[in-house]
């Protein structure tokens, strides 16, 4: 009887969640698509999403009985106040306005809204089920992309996978998709590549760093299952291939963090005196036997510094190292002349152009600090900061477990990876991560954090 409840809950709960994928996946096209039309007769203080964000705000704070609380935390209400100086910067934005900004809008609130989701009682009634469906699905996709990336970079080729978004790409492709490797046997035996250029493997992202950020949260959760279980083969093969993959995207934000976010989550399982020698031991072989195999790539690519790089590797990455510096100016140029709230949500690359007498390429500033304050000010930037430290400090405080630890170090992996790059808040699907995983630690620290006595009252009724 027990079992078939259990059954019946974990098909609620697979209902459940595909209906909220949909609900991400199909509100902001909705939003674009009213949003092309009610710009031809936008007024200058008010957009229709307004409505949406208000009727948001407004659900959140009334509907109380589907609360674990009644109350909010002060982070709570500061990443209330953090979405709001989004939408408070399009109000006071100078000249243009991109015409993506409140689209985007809408899909950060979503991503905010899936952290306010993780406090409900329905995921609180239903948490181990929850997780253990978004695991399987997580970890279905990410054998999909491990495979597509890997064959990707071994063929030099898309594997057609359009459906999925795959990018079409080839072997004249120029630019950060392409990584120079002069003289590798390994490479030269296994790949019919005439050029020492190779394509990076991108699975079905867009860029290959994109797809570098997706495999660091899944090698991080995969750890997780790995010291969970008992049999560990299965999980070791698959930490193997996934780091693997890691390599050949050559993205050496991610690959780096990763490295250094593995190092706090040992000591972090060791702190907390949970049993990591075998774990240990299978990471380290994993991680010597990947560096001993792609040793080559990894100096070619500068982790050793360019002293060490051939002169066509340094000029390959000359020209991105340039452009990245260029953009970082334009932003600290935005900052300064407009340090309240920035020069409007989303509109980075729109005015990029005011703020420099250099043409440069069309992009994000590689840095979500950077990009952050440029767009909606340095108070936007201090509360999300203040919101992310207060979340970690309670979790290391009151919820440390191995599932919480792995959770931890993949926020803090995206916010290193944060000052090199941006798609950790400007890709939709990495910002819904990064707030349902902060979410999830939000969640830990108002359930295992001893409550007063006042507090006690609220909880779960």
């Amino acid at each position: 009887m027990q079992e078939a409840k259990e059954k019946n809950n974990s098909k609620i709960v697979l209902i459940k969640t595909f209906y909220l994928i949909l609900l991400l996946y199909f509100i902001p096209i909705l939003t674009k698509n009213i949003d092309h039309v009610f710009n031809k007769h936008a007024l200058e203080f008010f957009h229709f999403i307004d409505i949406f964000l208000v009727a948001a705000f407004l659900y959140a704070i009334t509907m109380k009985k589907q609360k674990i609380s009644k109350t909010f935390k002060l982070e709570e209400y500061l990443l209330i106040g953090f979405l709001l100086l989004l939408r408070i910067s399009l109000f006071f934005a100078s000249g243009e306005i991109h015409h993506k900004a409140y689209y985007d809008l809408v899909q950060y609130a979503l991503a905010i809204l899936m952290f306010f989701v993780l406090l409900s009682k329905a995921f609180h009634e239903n948490k181990e089920n929850v997780i253990k469906v978004f695991l399987f699905i997580f970890f279905t996709i990410t054998l999909f992309e491990v495979i597509v990336g890997i064959m990707q970079f071994f063929m030099q080729k898309p594997l057609g996978f359009y459906f999925f978004n795959e990018p079409i790409f080839g072997k004249e492709v120029e630019g950060s998709a392409k990584i120079f490797i002069s003289n590798n046997w390994l490479l030269s035996s296994l790949i019919s590549n005439n050029t020492q250029n190779f394509l990076r493997a991108h699975g079905t992202f867009i860029h290959p760093n994109v797809f570098a950020g997706f495999l660091n949260i899944s090698l991080f959760l995969t750890m997780h299952q790995l010291n969970k279980t008992k049999n560990k083969t299965i999980f070791s093969i698959f930490l193997f291939f996934q780091f693997v993959c890691l390599i050949l995207t050559f993205s050496r934000a991610a690959i780096g963090s990763f490295v250094l976010c593995s190092s706090v989550f040992f000591i972090l399982m060791y702190f907390k005196k949970y049993e990591i020698k075998k774990m240990a031991l299978i990471f380290s072989t994993i991680l010597l036997f990947a560096v001993l195999i792609f040793s080559k790539q990894f100096i070619e690519r500068g982790f050793l510094g360019s002293s060490f790089q051939s002169s066509i590797a340094k000029k390959a990455n000359i020209g991105s190292s340039n452009t990245r510096k260029e953009l970082q100016m334009i932003s600290v140029n935005m900052i300064k002349k407009r340090p309240i709230l920035g020069v409007g949500f989303r509109n980075f690359i729109q005015k990029k152009d005011k703020f420099s007498d250099i043409k440069t390429e069309r992009a994000n500033v590689h840095n979500i600090y950077l990009l952050i304050a440029s767009e909606t000010g340095l108070v936007s930037l201090l509360i999300l900061l203040i919101v992310i430290f207060v979340i970690f400090l309670k979790t290391v405080k009151y919820s440390l477990n191995p599932f919480t630890i792995s959770v931890l170090v993949t926020i803090l992996s995206f916010l290193i990876i944060g000052f090199f790059d941006h798609y950790p808040l400007s890709i939709n699907l990495m910002r819904i991560l990064l707030f349902s995983f902060l979410g999830f630690l939000n969640y830990e620290n108002r359930i295992n954090k001893p409550l007063l006595s006042s507090e006690k009252v609220f909880l779960y009724r």
